[in-house]
């Protein structure tokens, strides 16, 4: 039953990853709109 348990931490892991990198990108572009904003 090892494997199912690795499976669902790998899974696990790529998800929070995902959401890490998602969260990050929105924060870089909410930056760049915030700062286009500013300047136009």
């Amino acid at each position: 039953m090892a494997t199912p348990t690795r499976l669902e931490r790998l899974l696990a892991g790529s998800a929070r990853a995902a959401t890490g990198t998602a969260s990050y990108l929105d924060d870089r572009l909410g930056l760049g709109r915030r700062l286009a904003g500013r300047a136009s």
